[in-house]
């Protein structure tokens, strides 16, 4: 189990945050639609009818997490994994860019040997987790996003992270 440093959830601000319809119809307040002609970037959207229809499937499944427990909650899942050191770049600074807009909160930060994971989230009524934004970085050569929406209980996001 990677260790975790939890931090309180910051209030949302009181303005209404603005979200952008990505090309696969997802709500979200950050997009990573400019990663769709980036060869050296692997990009996986699964839509809600299709998480719907294989909602019990062990597809959704990977070595670095697993959406089964929550897929009949989401309406979308963007996946992006890369090898690539500039593309790597590129992801760390899109992180930087979500960390300053106010619709996301740090849920969570950890560090394991060269392992880096940071957690966003957009809260909706409640608890409800809207959109889930996970960032994973290895060295400085590897990284992986995962762009979540959908309603998510935060007790499901240890069980989405995998060791």
């Amino acid at each position: 189990m990677l260790p975790t440093e939890n931090r309180a959830l910051s209030p949302r601000a009181a303005e209404k945050p603005t979200f952008t319809l990505t090309e696969g119809g997802a709500k979200v307040y950050y997009s990573f639609d400019h990663y769709a002609e980036n060869p050296k970037m692997s990009r996986s959207f699964i839509s809600g009818e299709m998480l719907k229809v294989a909602s019990h499937s062990k597809l959704w499944k990977s070595s670095a997490w697993s959406i089964s427990s929550v897929a009949n909650r989401l309406t979308s899942v963007l996946s992006l994994h890369t090898h690539s050191m500039s593309t790597t770049k590129k992801v760390q600074e899109d992180m930087k860019k979500v960390s300053k807009i106010k619709a996301y909160e740090l849920y969570m930060q950890t560090y394991w040997n060269d392992i880096k994971l940071i957690v966003f989230c957009h809260r909706g009524k409640g608890k409800v987790i809207e959109e889930l934004l996970i960032f994973k970085f290895r060295s400085n050569y590897c990284s992986r996003v995962m762009q979540l929406t959908g309603k998510i209980q935060p007790e499901d996001i240890t069980n989405i992270i995998k060791k």
